[in-house]
């Protein structure tokens, strides 16, 4: 496996957190199955195996060799080959939309080819064509800052509360978070949602998940009751209630899927090799 992490040019830097690209070759014939778990972030992703679709999801079928991704709200599982190359962009909050000039919220759980937002010029077959690793990710950085000349404003209010949230997270109270905002919960959670994707409660959550994923990956909690108290939880019940709902996994069940963390198709995943039937 190769994963690799490359920096945004500066004129992106406002935009993108990063670049990314994983290649992948099992060579056992065996079928790869993600779990991935509920996630905020917003981001482009191009996959491919030889050509065609690594990968697909039950229900749903292959997925798109080139897309575009909101925020999800449920744990999924993904299939895939056990070779396969994937290419990502992941998006700094409100990047997404000021960049594509689409409401976040309207791709929360969604995929969105990214023709939708290339003006016809057949960008995802262009993607698929190109040989180099190299090549596509200059091809991707090239568009997005296409996008610039037309990009939309960050709502600087929706940025402040992210800063706030974050500098408070096992404490922070969403009706003083609207009182220091002058907002009341209504116009905030509009405004919030139409940047991130999301409402601020379900982004708040999800953070102390991730942060709680991370305790557990240290090791140094022997019991999930005391990851709870370390994040400020008021009581075990609400901490084991977001485990479930976010991984989609009982407590007892994720400590394995945490430590085998990689990389994700649009979120932190844990990947598991599975024989074909």
């Amino acid at each position: 496996m190769n994963y690799q992490i490359i920096l945004p040019s500066y004129a992106l830097s406002n935009y993108v957190s990063y670049f990314w690209t994983l290649q992948y070759s099992g060579g056992l014939g065996e079928e790869i199955v993600f779990n991935s778990f509920v996630d905020n972030s917003t981001g482009i992703i191009f996959q491919h195996n030889q050509g065609k679709s690594a990968f697909y999801q039950k229900g749903k079928g292959e997925l798109l060799t080139s897309f575009v991704y909101g925020p999800s709200t449920k744990p999924t599982v993904t299939f895939g080959a056990d070779v396969f190359e994937l290419n990502g962009v992941l998006f700094k909050p409100g990047g997404l939309r000021a960049l594509l000039r689409m409401d976040t919220d309207e791709l929360t759980d969604e995929m969105v080819c990214i023709d939708e937002f290339a003006e016809g010029c057949g960008l995802a077959d262009h993607l698929l064509n190109i040989q180099s690793t190299e090549q596509r990710m200059e091809v991707l950085e090239q568009f997005l800052i296409r996008r610039m000349s037309n990009s939309l404003a960050f709502d600087q209010l929706i940025h402040h509360s992210l800063d706030l949230i974050h500098a408070q997270i096992d404490t922070i109270r969403m009706l003083d978070l609207c009182k220091t905002l002058k907002l009341s919960d209504k116009q905030f959670e509009r405004r919030f949602k139409r940047s991130i994707g999301v409402t601020p409660i379900f982004y708040t959550r999800v953070c102390r998940f991730q942060n709680a994923m991370e305790l557990i990956k240290t090791g140094q909690y022997n019991k999930l009751g005391d990851v709870a108290y370390a994040l400020g939880y008021s009581d075990q019940s609400h901490f084991i209630k977001d485990i479930k709902q976010f991984s989609g996994y009982a407590p007892r069940d994720l400590s394995q899927q945490v430590s085998d963390f990689v990389v994700n198709l649009n979120k932190p995943l844990g990947l598991q090799s599975e024989a074909k039937s």
